[in-house]
């Protein structure tokens, strides 16, 4: 017995969609308060630029993670 099998693509399956929009949701707000996080840094950035970096460089991989709607 042939089924078709039922592929999944955003713009037909409106829960794929949705997921994507909150998992952008998600990182976008981390990196919200990633960025209040990097501004109390700031305010002595030679004891605390160990954790600058390391902040900096959370944000960019998130930054990386967002998906584009299609």
């Amino acid at each position: 017995m042939d089924r078709p099998e039922k592929e999944a693509k955003p713009e037909k399956d409106p829960q794929i969609v949705g997921d994507l929009h909150t998992g952008n949701g998600i990182v976008i707000f981390i990196m919200y308060i990633l960025k209040d996080l990097l501004t109390q840094q700031m305010v002595n950035p030679l004891t605390n630029f160990r954790n600058i970096i390391e902040l900096a460089r959370t944000i960019a991989a998130l930054n990386d993670s967002i998906k584009p709607p299609q």
